[in-house]
């Protein structure tokens, strides 16, 4: 039994650490699934408010672009801080990926092994507990990997809803009509 339990724990692992990444990605979402904040299309001001606000409720300090935007500041350092805060804002999106492809290989790893130790107790009996093992270990990395694959989609659509805010206040600090209808913000 101890080779089942070591099959569930790597399972429970791999879930875990997939559904950590998928929430951290969800969290870093500027506009989460469409609500409260959207970009909509040809409201400009709205837009460039949105965007100000979303890389603020992300941790930036929004005080040096909101002074550029209203000719208080440098564009050039608006500039720069807008690229800093995507930056950081990309690393916390990828930074639990790694553990969670760890997860899944632990899953895998872990049902294998917990196999083997159920197989070396020699008796009939054994055998139903190896698959036991060898089946949750299976289970463990496929839900993790599904979990990691919603996960990595979200983090794409989340990239790209920013790559919109940087394009909107881009636009904005260089004197450019600040978002071309909208469309550029969409995921």
């Amino acid at each position: 039994m101890l080779g089942v339990a070591i099959a569930l724990a790597g399972c429970v692992l791999s879930v875990g650490a997939s559904a950590s990444y998928g929430a951290r990605v969800r969290r870093e979402r500027p506009f989460l699934g469409g609500g409260r904040g959207r970009p909509s299309p040809g409201d400009d001001g709205a837009n460039l408010a949105r965007a100000v606000e979303a890389l603020g409720r992300s941790g930036c300090d929004t005080a040096g672009i909101s002074g550029a935007l209203r000719g208080q500041g440098s564009v050039r350092g608006a500039l720069l801080e807008v690229d800093e805060a995507l930056g950081e804002i990309d690393f916390r999106i990828s930074a639990r990926r790694a553990a969670a492809a760890g997860g899944v290989r632990l899953a895998l790893t872990a049902g294998l092994l917990g196999g083997v130790l159920e197989l070396l107790g020699g008796t009939s009996e054994e055998w139903l507990s190896a698959f036991a093992a060898i089946t949750a270990g299976l289970l463990g990395a496929a839900l993790g990997w599904e979990l990691l694959r919603r996960a990595d989609e979200s983090a794409r659509a989340a990239r790209l809803e920013w790559d919109g805010v940087a394009g909107t206040l881009e636009r904005a600090l260089r004197g450019l009509p600040p978002c071309g209808g909208g469309r550029e913000l969409e995921a």
